[in-house]
């Protein structure tokens, strides 16, 4: 068996990783393969997933090496950036093409359900934080999709550049708005905002604030259930406050529309110019490798979107769902998601990410500074949650069309109109 092909592959694609010019190096696909022991007939398990990044794939590593010596086993692990791996596990669900255990969203799990086992025994639900046993499991009962990590969006705040302005770190709306229009008064854009989920985060925030704010937030979700277009009015009122930031000049909407997610928005942000960033707090990791690299030095930390009248409001979600075709392999594949999800591997794979951990009795935010603003928000549940598991409603492809057509200079009635339509297209 050919173990030492993954740390040779994983010291490869480190190293193409440091010397990559856009975000985290990624370009393609990256495959960890371990060879077949042709003499003994064993299982054979493919995994796909969108974990590119050097740290994830030592964790990985580890993980697939143990199992393989648990089980009678080989594993190969083939990993894309977001920008190719999306597109790429549509394709393979509409051609019957899934791997044995692969990487999904909220959005896919409402299509994909039919096509997938029940790991209701392959996870130890008490394992995680009371966040993420919140997103575990499905209207039936069951859990098809185990999270392996919490993300946020949130406010990059440039602390160096306020200072430099005499600047405060804005707490809600009104110091948000004076702060962009000293900014814009001074010639600069002051809101760096990519074209994949910048919009749609800042959308959420605003509409769907209240809906978490409440103490029957489970009510209000069935309520939308129920009835998908009543989520219309609420989010109208985050496309309205996109639109206000547009027509203020703080959002340069052409510059948004060709800044990539990870990548150009990171370059933009580091060059230290620019007072805010809205992208996923997980993309600081990415942001202080641009900086060590670069030779430069950047205070900054990601803050909750004050975006209310009074307040600031975290995007919150469950991510990087590990989810198992239903087949042949299924049993097998099920105890490698049980090892995936394992203590270790969880507190591993969000290290050194920027992500919160999943498990309980765990805060880890010791490996990033920046993300400590955001923690106080977690923890006190002063957020809204992206990607719900509870509301069976797709609404990250919804609001991510939204953010195409605000980018590609559609009116705010046409985007809402839009909206609408979608929603009452939901089958209920």
């Amino acid at each position: 068996m050919k173990k030492r092909a993954i740390p040779l592959l994983l010291a490869a694609f480190a190293a193409a990783c440091l010397a990559g010019g856009c975000g985290s190096g990624e370009s393609g696909s990256i495959i960890i393969l371990d060879g077949k022991n042709e003499q003994t007939k064993k299982t054979a398990l493919t995994v796909y997933g969108h974990r590119t990044d050097r740290y994830s794939l030592s964790v990985i590593e580890g993980a697939l090496q143990g199992y393989m010596s648990a089980y009678s086993a080989d594993v190969s692990y083939e990993g894309a950036a977001d920008a190719y791996y999306w597109n790429a596990l549509d394709t393979r669900y509409k051609t019957d093409n899934l791997n044995d255990v692969f990487m999904t969203d909220r959005d896919r799990l409402l299509t994909m359900q039919d096509s997938l086992a029940d790991l209701t025994d392959a996870v130890n639900a008490d394992a995680y934080n009371e966040f993420t046993r919140s997103q575990l499991y499905s209207a039936d009962g069951k859990i098809y999709a185990a999270p392996t990590g919490i993300s946020t969006y949130g406010l990059y705040v440039n602390y160096d550049l306020l200072q430099k302005h005499g600047q405060s770190v804005p707490r809600n709306l009104s110091e948000f708005t004076a702060v962009c229009d000293y900014f814009v008064k001074n010639g600069v854009a002051p809101l760096v905002c990519n074209n994949y989920s910048s919009l749609s985060s800042l959308i959420l925030a605003r509409g769907l604030h209240e809906t978490y704010a409440r103490s029957d937030t489970a009510d209000e979700i069935e309520k939308f259930n129920a009835n998908p277009s009543a989520l219309a009015a609420p989010l109208s009122d985050g496309v309205d406050l996109v639109y206000s930031m547009i027509e203020s000049n703080w959002i340069d909407l052409t510059e948004a529309a060709g800044t990539q997610s990870l990548c150009d928005d990171l370059s933009l942000f580091a060059r230290g110019d620019r007072p805010f960033m809205i992208t996923g707090g997980w993309a600081s990791a990415t942001l202080r490798r641009i900086l060590k690299r670069e030779g430069k030095s950047l205070s900054y930390g990601i803050h909750a979107y004050p975006v209310l009248e009074s307040s600031s409001v975290l995007v919150a979600q469950a991510d990087s769902l590990i989810s198992v075709k239903k087949g042949e392999n299924e049993r097998a594949a099920k105890q490698l998601v049980s090892a995936l999800t394992s203590p270790a591997v969880l507190l591993g794979l969000s290290e050194n990410q920027s992500r919160f951990t999943a498990l309980g009795g765990h805060t880890q935010i010791d490996s990033d500074s920046a993300i400590i603003p955001s923690a106080s928000y977690l923890v006190k549940g002063k957020y809204v949650v992206g990607s719900d598991r509870n509301l069976a409603v797709p609404l990250d492809s919804m609001l991510g069309e939204c953010g195409t057509l605000i980018l590609g200079g559609s009116s705010a009635d046409a985007v809402k109109a839009r909206l609408l339509e979608l929603l009452k297209g939901v089958a209920v």
